[in-house]
């Protein structure tokens, strides 16, 4: 997530080498670019080989939710096994606690579905905006 918000931040400014994006997230390079396979698979990156080549957003961040980048790497999200839809708990229709925890997930579901990457990448630029400013 955190490599997304980052290119999100420098989208429109060409390609972002992987090592650029570790250096600055302190993530491994390594690390990043398995994670970076997955996301050229789901399409949510692209990459552009050669000098000056790295990776791109696969389309505008502000058209990418935070939903897609989760599901790359959470598939489905169910807080427990019992609460997804292949629960397999022979209380499960009696069982109260259940119902709490899907209802808690579908609340985390909207939450991450109602999010663009383009708005936390712009909360990222603000919370860096004061970061600088209590420094100076």
């Amino acid at each position: 997530m955190e490599a997304m918000v980052d290119m999100a931040m420098r989208a429109g400014g060409g390609p972002v080498a992987l090592r650029e994006i570790a250096r600055r997230q302190e993530i491994s390079p390594n690390y990043l670019e398995q994670i970076f396979i997955q996301l050229r698979a789901a399409g949510l990156v692209r990459s552009a080989r050669g000098a000056g080549g790295g990776f791109m957003l696969g389309r505008s961040p502000s058209n990418i939710r935070i939903a897609e980048i989760a599901a790359v790497f959470e598939g489905p999200i169910d807080l427990i096994g019992c609460a997804s839809d292949k629960g397999v708990c022979s209380r499960s229709v009696s069982c109260a606690v259940r119902q709490v925890w899907v209802e808690v997930g579908e609340c985390m579901k909207k939450a991450l579905d109602s999010l663009t990457l383009q708005e936390v990448a712009d909360l990222q630029a603000s919370k860096e905006a004061r970061s600088h400013a209590h420094r100076g």
